[in-house]
């Protein structure tokens, strides 16, 4: 990973043919005398850096006259546009503009009649998308197969004409209307995500009809109503079939027992009713069944016509609704996904080494259909401090401890456990520890409440670690920035940092509520997550200090590492290779002069 200012004139040949600087931490501002001179360049792509200033998209367009392929996404460039007609390459087929402060769709669009992938999420894009952006790509061999619009502030949508579209992304802007009817004729379509809009009204019984392509449906939280349609064709490759937090009623359609692939069906916060769905037992991959909070009444009856139902169901939601007597003892005995957690390992896959303990054990022989017999496990609650001293255990270590598990639960491995209150928090001595020369033992963390936990999409999980990444090495404002003390972003709690606080509150209170309103659900949760951490963090140290901020650092960092050894080429195994190296001397830095703040503050005691 490559930082530093671009001298982009450097790059001004008229031989250059492809510009790729992506995933880097470069800076700077382009020049835009150095356009004309790029007569020959097709492809640029300059996305998840940190460059600066205005980039008028017309102008671009217009100089650039061979470009096919731009990536700005992430970029840091602000683009604008006047709106004004301006020459588009006829074969321009790739743009990505996420996050770009984009506030307008683009009239420059129209002329783009190549495109075939469009990404503009996460802009300021407001109110209705122009009527003639159905045009776009209807020239190209295949159409447009890639649209993006998520996180904006859009209200109304054309009329589609890209049947060839494969994925499709509409989630988190306030549109209002119908189910658009011309989705029903993407035959191609196998990602379709709707969900946190105002869309309204019936889902057409058409929709039973393009399910033989899809992969993923998300309508969720919207205010679609009338009944579920009915699947008419094959359904072989639906895997997420999400529609909560709609005004849905009646049945579940038996007709869903066709998509054999299925691993999430989400239909909680409706209004359906009828009874138990017991034939879903039958849907062999099925590992997600969320039914709450809707108007199911009955007993919970097997299907007879299944020997071994939900094989490997892991999670499984029907409160709030209106069954009555014992969940069967048939599924009971047969959920072995949900046994297996802990018959195969004394802890999940997501914990490491053995200072966690999680889940307790599970004594299945002495459990029933109504009652689980788990071990009794004796622990201080993890803010108990005269307990945990009493145990011979060193609070700080027990903080170091909390911040390394719940760091590496989220960034390595994707999990997100919604509630780490002290209540849900034991320490005890780890087994195997000795007393140390100062009498002091190793703590082992016991975690406890394991119903409430979210898998993170693999791109929110590394754009998470992304930003803890760099929260890790931010410093602000200037007079803190030139504090050389390692512990100066540590707030001290005076009334001098609570009245700096509440004036940048107030100063961009508008932004973040505009920030919040844009950001996915689950993020929220994990902010929950960290408000809880940093309590127990606080709870155990009684002061301030920035020492979890370097082991979520670091662990982000580490995350982030993992991802692109992953997927990056040999070629580029030396440069991640290198950012290693790098991270872990800043990071050594920063603990040896911390290790030297912590010796000071304790001979000043």
């Amino acid at each position: 990973m490559f930082s530093g200012n671009v001298p982009f004139d450097s790059f001004a040949s008229p031989s250059l043919k492809v510009l790729y600087l992506r995933n880097n931490q470069l800076g700077g501002q382009i020049d835009v005398q150095t356009f004309p001179q790029l007569t020959n360049l097709t492809e640029m792509y300059l996305s998840h850096n940190n460059f600066s200033g205005e980039l008028e998209l017309d102008t671009l367009l217009s100089t650039l006259t061979n470009l096919e392929y731009l990536d700005l996404s992430y970029s840091g460039f602000s683009v604008t546009t006047t709106n004004a007609n301006h020459f588009v390459n006829p074969r321009f087929s790739y743009l990505k503009l996420a996050s770009c402060k984009l506030k307008v769709f683009p009239n420059s669009f129209r002329a783009m009649k190549q495109l075939h992938y469009l990404d503009l999420s996460s802009n300021e894009i407001h109110g209705q998308i122009p009527h003639w952006a159905g045009e776009i790509g209807i020239g190209g061999t295949y159409g447009l197969e890639y649209l993006n619009l998520s996180h904006n502030f859009i209200t109304g949508l054309p009329q589609f004409q890209w049947y060839g579209l494969e994925e499709l992304y509409l989630q988190s802007n306030l549109i209002e209307g119908p189910f658009p009817p011309s989705i029903c004729n993407m035959s191609s379509l196998y990602y379709l995500d709707m969900s946190n809009n105002s869309f309204g009204g019936l889902i057409p019984q058409c929709f039973g009809n393009i399910s033989s392509s899809l992969r993923m449906i998300d309508m969720g939280n919207n205010s679609f109503q009338g009944t579920i349609p009915n699947v008419y064709r094959d359904c072989g490759s639906l895997e997420g079939l999400i529609l909560n937090g709609n005004q849905l009623r009646g049945d579940v359609p038996i007709s869903l027992s066709k998509c054999k692939s299925l691993k999430v069906v989400d239909f909680g916060k409706n209004h359906l009713n009828g009874t138990f769905p017991g034939w879903l037992g039958a849907l062999p991959n099925l590992q997600a069944l969320v039914l709450k909070s809707n108007n199911f009444h009955g007993r919970i009856q097997p299907s007879a016509t299944v020997d071994s139902p939900f094989p490997s169901l892991r999670v499984l939601d029907l409160s709030h609704n209106g069954f009555v007597g014992q969940l069967p003892a048939k599924y009971f005995q047969n959920f072995n996904s949900m046994k297996n957690v802990v018959k195969n390992s004394t802890k999940p896959e997501y914990l490491y080494l053995d200072y966690v303990y999680a889940p307790p054990k599970v004594y299945w022989n002495l459990s029933t259909t109504k009652l689980l017999t788990m071990e009794f496990v004796e622990g201080a609650e993890v803010n108990d401090l005269q307990s945990i001293q009493k145990l011979g255990i060193n609070p700080h270590d027990i903080a170091r401890l909390v911040s390394r598990t719940f760091a590496e639960m989220m960034f390595k491995h994707g999990f997100v456990h919604w509630d780490p209150h002290a209540a849900n928090l034991l320490v005890r001595t780890l087994p195997s520890s000795k007393r140390g020369i100062f009498g002091r033992r190793k703590p082992q963390l016991v975690l406890l409440d394991h119903d409430l936990y979210k898998v993170l999409d693999n791109s929110i999980r590394t754009d998470y670690a992304a930003l803890w990444k760099a929260l890790g090495f931010l410093q602000w404002p200037w007079n803190r920035v030139i504090d050389p003390a390692v512990d100066h972003l540590a707030i001290q709690g005076n009334a001098s940092d609570h009245s700096e606080l509440q004036m940048y509150a107030s100063l961009y209170f508008p932004q973040i509520t505009e920030i919040l309103h844009k950001l996915p659900r689950v993020i929220h949760l994990m902010l929950k997550t960290n408000d809880c951490l940093r309590s127990v963090n606080n709870s155990l140290i009684k002061r301030p200090s920035v020492e979890s901020f370097i082991i979520i650092g670091r662990v982000s960092s580490e995350a982030l590492i993992e991802e692109k050894l992953s997927h990056e080429s040999l070629f580029s195994l030396l440069h991640v290779w290198l950012e290693e190296i790098s991270l872990e001397v800043r990071f050594l830095r920063m603990q040896v002069a911390l290790w030297i703040v912590q010796f000071r503050s304790a001979l000043a005691l």
